[in-house]
């Protein structure tokens, strides 16, 4: 469907007038028209402040005063007829340095000739967009993996401020049933959050850059400025200036595709301090997209407008789209005009993805066969996999002891369905080990990237330059797996590569990860892998011998003890052998185990 975008600026001259300029750009068409320039506009916001109780009647005064002028009036009647058979995104521009035009509730703007509001017709998407001096760039990439940071903030002292409890459970059943299959980080007193709703576990997880973000707390207006009710680590109250967590937005390398401020006046007031409450004040500093809401939102009005807004995002990623699709499904017996959108794109999130017709390059390394599945990890596995599908370039490491099951994560790493759907370009491995055979695998990954290729041909440095050159030029994501690594200087080797794609590395020293340095966060990114649990290591004795009851429990689990709970203890005595060694009794392999233990009861 043909979109038409309509740019309507409003500006303030020195002499206190306000000036209106109107622009029409089609996706139909590469030159822009100027439909009306420089004509006069007079506003009464005492005359609007008066109707405020009165949507309907607020949004008719507003259009008339508007588009008073018959140039204006004339530039939307065109505007609307060109976009007939499509839709119309209007883009209202606001001088920043004008604080009475963002005192007004634009999104109750009526259609001058219909006087029916603008804001509920479907294919209608107004918007509002603000200047930036941002200049991190904002690149529309293909839509990425879905994951969602979602703030809940409930201090449990809020009574003394004369504020309500927050429904902490029942916000976040509605935003896991608004948000489907799209995977949840939850800050929050909660049973599966990760942290409590803090500021600075905030801007941590920011740090990680979720294309989702949802922070619902309580939000007012103090002394000018906007004041968002987080928690302390207690639980107890912490009033945070919006200009902390907007300083802390802004030192982050990337922005949030989307930033929802499902907060009380996030939007502002309405015709106090409204630039500067939070929801400008983000979109000023360069969120591509931020939604927020103008007085006191009602939980009830959230309810029915988040799901409707998520579904519609994840059809195509324009936001604007989707807002106008949920403020359709609030209706017009609902404050539908509370919902702000400030943009500083055209609306898209991403951008279509095409079709991805090279098939994935899945690395054939003998040492990473498919094996049997994961026990007593799988918890461990999905805080990896998140951890490596969260940003482009991340670089994760597992730390252990020899023999606690590194290598096998990696394997089951690899084997995992959902990286290889996200790994669209492929994923290599590498074992290195103590003495790494590093040119060796350097020409494995050459040759099955360039199948048709004579490797013999070509010298060590140029295949690693051919492969730095093709990553860092194939658009889709790869992942790189380096498997045991002992030395960091083993790296070397391997740097023109891990710079482009996602790394992941194995290792049992402590003096490696030191120094990785700054390739690796040293909190976020590094997974220091445990001994199983005793009963995991029971149950994995039990797979790998073939029995099926319980019955040898009792010297499966003097097994798992003698050896340890170490994963790589249960290869030993044909634990993991064929048919014959499967029907042994459990003290076979105890009996074996049992000279062998004490160089796995004093691994380093």
């Amino acid at each position: 469907m043909p979109l038409t975008t309509l740019n309507l600026m409003i500006r303030r001259h020195t002499d206190g007038t306000h000036w209106v300029d109107m622009e029409l750009r089609s996706d139909q068409s590469a030159a822009v028209s100027q439909l009306a320039s420089q004509c006069p506009l007079e506003l009464n916001t005492e005359a609007l402040r008066a109707l405020s109780g009165d949507q309907v009647q607020y949004g008719r005064l507003l259009a008339a005063q508007l588009f008073a002028d018959p140039k204006l009036h004339q530039a939307w009647r065109t505007a609307r007829d060109y976009a007939a058979t499509g839709d119309l995104q209007l883009r209202l521009h606001l001088d920043p340095f004008d604080p009475d035009l963002h005192t007004i509730h634009w999104e109750m703007l009526s259609d001058p000739e219909r006087a029916d509001p603008l804001a509920l017709h479907q294919r209608v998407r107004l918007v509002r967009t603000l200047a930036s001096p941002d200049l991190t760039p904002v690149r529309l990439r293909p839509r990425p993996d879905l994951w969602a940071l979602v703030l809940v903030a409930n201090p449990r002292d809020l009574a003394r401020f004369d504020l309500t409890e927050v429904d902490v459970d029942g916000e976040v059943a509605r935003t896991r049933a608004a948000l489907g299959d799209i995977r949840l980080r939850i800050l929050a007193d909660h049973p599966d959050a990760v942290g409590r709703a803090t500021l600075a576990n905030l801007l941590t997880h920011l740090g990680d850059a979720p294309p989702l973000v949802l922070l619902i707390a309580h939000g007012s207006l103090h002394n000018r400025q906007p004041l968002l009710w987080l928690e302390q680590e207690d639980g107890t109250t912490h009033s945070v200036e919006g200009a902390a967590l907007v300083d802390g937005v802004a030192r982050l390398p990337a922005r949030p595709l989307l930033l929802a401020l499902l907060s009380c006046e996030s939007a502002g007031r309405g015709y106090t301090d409204t630039l500067q409450a939070l929801g400008p004040a983000l979109a000023q500093i360069g969120v591509p997209a931020v939604l927020g809401f103008q007085g006191n939102v009602a939980m009830s009005t959230v309810k029915v407008l988040l799901p409707a807004l998520i579904r519609e995002v994840r059809r195509d990623g324009q936001i604007d789209r989707a807002l106008a699709a949920a403020r359709t499904a609030l209706g017009p017996d609902q404050p539908w005009w509370q919902a702000t959108l400030w943009l500083r794109t055209d609306g898209r999130l991403w951008v279509a993805e095409t079709r991805n017709t090279k098939r994935p390059i899945y690395d054939p390394h003998p040492g990473f066969a498919p094996k049997s599945r994961i026990i007593g990890r799988e918890g461990l596995v999905a805080q990896i996999r998140e951890r490596l599908t969260a940003h482009p370039a991340a670089r994760v490491a597992l730390i252990g002891i020899p023999g606690v099951g590194k290598s096998r994560l990696a394997n089951a790493l690899f084997h995992d369905a959902a990286l290889r759907d996200h790994f669209q370009g492929g994923i290599l491995c590498a074992t290195l080990g103590e003495t790494p055979m590093l040119e060796l695998e350097i020409s494995r990954w050459f040759g099955a990237i360039f199948p048709n290729e004579d490797a013999r041909s070509w010298s060590i440095e140029r295949q690693a330059e051919r492969l730095r050159q093709h990553l860092a030029a194939d658009a889709q994501p790869w992942l790189c797996i380096l498997d045991d690594l002992w030395a960091a200087e083993d790296l070397a080797t391997f740097q023109a590569l891990i710079a482009v794609p996602t790394l992941l590395i194995t290792t049992r020293q402590q003096d490696v990860i030191d120094q990785l340095g700054a390739a690796i966060h040293p909190q976020e990114e590094i997974f220091t892998v445990p001994k199983l649990q005793h009963l995991d290591a029971v149950t994995l004795l039990r797979e790998h011998a073939g029995i099926t009851s319980s019955e040898y429990d009792g010297e499966l689990g003097d097994l798992a003890t003698l050896t340890g709970d170490l994963p790589l203890s249960f290869t030993i005595g044909g634990v993991r052998g064929g048919a014959p060694a499967r029907r042994a009794r459990p003290s076979h392999y105890r009996d074996e185990a049992r000279p062998r233990s004490s160089r796995y009861r004093h691994l380093p």
